[in-house]
This record gives structure tokens, sequence and C-alpha cells, in this order.
């Protein structure tokens, strides 16, 4: 029993370590390619996300009708690459002509097609879709208001895209040293109050520090700071840090009660030793479009 325990583990170990560096591979192309001219690399990397969280989500459901896979999928490439090339279209129309299509195969496949499927299709392939195009559109913010530039839409970018996952990692850090007083013992039992706190207070450290070396090499190498000027925009990106820390943790959360009312660990299999896409992004989706209202709603740091 203890060889097979010990084999077991190795090949976890293994799988893991096979899996980050997949995640790194990934990334290096993700941020290499965040701000070149080939939008269509960059544009693909944030549309199989996307359509890879669509097909978790059903498949974590249970969903069978491979039309209803296929064609959800196909709109939430679609939907990525219509933001990112700010298609001139009408999204109300695209939209009810997906939903109908949906609503069509639903009916007249109705005996693969429970209409909880149907919702879950709708759900991943048009709100995720949009969650993880808020990359490209914090990205591309600078080119609609003039207070941005190129280097704090960068720097933004990586408050959206580090700010879940280091939410987290502080929370699980201080969780397991401190954490006496569970969160939300029915959702997740290894979440405690006190690693809540530890991720928040992380992470607004981490965006100040992270922020000022930022700042600094920018200055050095354009000659002049990002995100304004003065002691206020410290005190904006620690409000800042502490919404989307609390925002991150509903969208952990969230995919905990969806993972533990279908009776999974992970959403998938696809990440080895890691899961699935939903289980390194679940925060993000919640994330993202928060920063982006933030910012396209307030002049935050101006």
């Amino acid at each position: 029993m203890a060889n097979i325990l010990e084999k077991a583990s190795k090949k976890f170990k293994g799988e893991r370590t096979l899996g980050t560096l997949l995640v790194i591979g990934f990334m290096l192309v993700f941020w290499v390619f965040l701000y070149t001219p080939y939008r269509l690399v960059f544009t693909a990397c944030v549309a199989l996300i996307a359509v890879a969280a669509t097909y978790e989500i059903q498949h974590a459901i249970g969903v069978k009708n491979k039309v209803l896979y296929a064609v959800s999928m196909a709109y939430s490439v679609l939907e990525v690459f219509l933001i990112s090339y700010k298609a001139p279209v009408q999204w109300n129309v695209v939209l009810t002509a997906y939903v109908l299509l949906v609503l069509i195969i639903t009916v007249v496949m109705h005996e693969k097609t429970q209409f909880n499927h149907a919702t879950a299709a709708l759900l991943a392939s048009i709100a995720y879709s949009y969650a993880f195009s808020c990359f490209i559109l914090i990205r591309d913010y600078y080119l609609i208001n003039d207070n941005y530039t190129k280097q704090d839409c960068f720097w933004l970018v990586l408050v959206g895209f580090g700010g879940s996952w280091l939410t987290d990692s502080f929370a699980f850090l201080v969780g397991r040293k401190l954490g006496k007083h569970k969160l939300c013992p029915k959702i997740s039992p290894k979440k405690s109050v006190e690693g809540a706190i530890g991720g928040v207070v992380g992470v607004i450290i981490a965006a100040n520090v992270v922020y000022v070396i930022y700042n600094f090499i920018i200055t050095k190498i354009y000659g002049f700071g990002t995100l304004g000027e003065g002691g206020r925009k410290f005190l904006v990106m620690s409000a800042l840090a502490v919404v989307l820390a609390v925002i991150s943790m509903f969208g952990d959360l969230s995919a905990s009660v969806l993972k533990r009312n279908y009776g999974l660990k992970d959403f998938s299999n696809l990440i080895p030793g890691h899961g699935g896409i939903m289980d390194r992004f679940d925060s993000s989706i919640f994330v993202l479009p928060t920063l982006y209202m933030l910012i396209s709603s307030f002049e935050l740091f101006y």
C-alpha cells in the first residue's frame, strides 16, 4: 500500500511539474504578444481560454449534446474576435440569433438536451467569453481614453491578471499558518477568515510595491510616470486592490459552489496536476469585468 501511495505521489508531482511548465509557456506567449502588431496571436490566446471555459462548464454539469458543444464553443470564439477587432455588427442581432439557435437545438434535440444544459451553454459562451475579452478591452483602453497611455493599460492588465492569483496565494499562505475561523465551511472548508484578510492585505502591499518598481522602470525608459501623479494614485491603487481581492474571492467561491453541486474536484484535467482552465481562471471571470467597469466608468487615477 505504501509503495502504491509513493508511486501515485511521484506521478502527481510529475504531472504538476508538466502542468506548471505548460502554464508558464502559455503565459509567456500571452505576455509577449500583448502589445505586438500581431493582434491575432493575443486574440487567439484569449479565445482559447474562453472556448476551454465554455467546454469545461458544460462538461462539469454533464452536457451530452455534441451539437450544443460545437455551437456554444464556436460562438465563444466569435465573441472574442468580434470584441478584439471591434467589428461593426449589431450585438443585439448576433445575440438574438445565437440564443434562438440554442433554443431551437434544445427543442429539436430535446432527448439529448436538458434546459439547464442550454442555459449553461449560454452562460459560459456569452458571459465567460466577455469576461475574458476584458483582457483585450483593458489593454486597448488607451485608444478610447486619452488620459491613459499604453503603459497604463499594460499595468492594468497586470493588475487584473495577477490580482486574482495573488489573492488566492496570499490567502492560502496566511490561512495555512493562522487560519482558525472558517470563512464558508459548507462551500470551501479550507478557506478561513484569517486567510481572506491575509489575501486582501497581501494584494494591497504587492500592488503598490510592484507599481513603484514598474513606474520607476517606465519613468527611466519613457521619461514619464504612469497613472497620474502624486500620492492619490497609491490610495486609489490600494482601494482598487481591496475591491478586486474581495471580488476575486467571490469568483473562487462561486466556482467551488458549482463543483460541490456536481461532486467535482476539478473542472477538467486539461492542465496536468492543476485541473482545468476554470480552476486557474475562475476568479478572473469576476475580476476582469469589474476592473474594466471601474476604469471605464470612473476616472480612477486622473
